[in-house]
């Protein structure tokens, strides 16, 4: 981080979040004197999303072939004991 950043931080100062674009973003301090410092520019981390998202597909599939595995197990039993 810049230095007038760090130092405006350590001294009190407030902190804000400022939206650059859709995946990125900026920390900016201001002192008590108004003064802006501004963070580094940062990127969002797409993986973390994408982690989730991929254990979201895969909690669905499971349960798809959780669904059709007892719609195979129903059929079979009414097939072989509730038509005698």
């Amino acid at each position: 981080m810049p230095q007038g950043f760090t130092k405006c931080v350590d001294d009190g100062g407030k902190v804000v979040t400022e939206k650059i674009s859709n995946t990125k973003h900026r920390h900016v301090c201001y002192d008590k004197d108004n003064n802006k410092f501004e963070g580094e520019v940062k990127t969002k981390k797409k993986s973390r999303s994408n982690r989730r998202r991929n254990r979201v597909k895969k909690k669905i599939e499971e349960s798809r072939n959780l669904a059709e595995e007892l719609r195979k197990l129903q059929q079979h039993f009414n097939e072989n004991f509730h038509s005698k």
